[in-house]
Order: structure tokens, then C-alpha cells, then sequence
């Protein structure tokens, strides 16, 4: 039997695919910082069951940045130039596994998609 595909409003749709296009461009220009930001809203705007499907993901990312901004050093000055490296580093592949995880959930439950 096929899955009920859910009944998905116009705006709604709209909404997502300027998300999802907003934090494509970002990481095409490389900007992970913007990209993470486009994610974090995205996260919020996609349905409940898609956020649930990605919640530990998202959760993780939030708390491994929170454990790079806690990292200290001698110098204040390298110690912030480290800090922003790593958090870099860490979101240039976080970002594109977050986006691959929403966006293929959003298809499959037929939130991208309608046939």
C-alpha cells in the first residue's frame, strides 16, 4: 500500500524549498557560519515528525559547538582565532549532513514532493 503523502499548503512548501536554497547558497559561497544559521531556522520551520527524525543530529551539533566555544587558551587572541577554526572545520561537514538529513526526510514523507 503507498504511504499517505500529507496534504502540504503552498506557503508552507515555498517556505522550505527558500531555506533549503538559502543554506545551498550559503555553502556554495562557503560561508559555513551563515549556512549553520540557515539550518537552525530551517530545522525549526520543517514539520514535527521530520524534526523528531533529525533532532539528534541537530542536538549534536549544538552541543559539540558549545564545547568548542568553551575551549580556552594562553592567548585570548589564538585562543579565538582556534575557536572560530574549529567551529569552521567542524561545520563544513556538519552542515552538509544536516541538510542531506532534512531534505531527504522532507522528501520521503512528501513534503517536497507531490504526486
Amino acid at each position: 500500500m503507498a504511504e499517505k503523502q500529507p496534504y502540504v499548503l503552498p506557503t508552507c512548501q515555498s517556505a522550505l524549498i527558500l531555506s533549503i536554497s538559502d543554506v545551498a547558497k550559503a555553502l556554495n559561497d562557503n560561508d559555513m557560519l551563515t549556512a549553520w544559521e540557515c539550518l537552525r531556522t530551517l530545522y525549526f520551520l520543517v514539520p514535527e515528525e521530520v524534526q523528531k527524525a533529525v533532532k539528534n543530529l541537530y542536538e549534536d551539533t549544538v552541543e559539540q559547538l558549545a564545547k568548542i566555544v568553551e575551549m580556552s587558551g594562553v592567548d585570548i587572541v589564538e585562543a579565538r582565532v582556534n575557536r572560530r577554526n574549529r567551529i569552521l572545520y567542524f561545520l563544513k561537514g556538519r552542515n552538509y549532513e544536516l541538510l542531506s538529513s532534512m531534505k531527504n526526510e522532507l522528501m520521503r514523507r512528501g513534503y517536497l514532493e507531490k504526486t
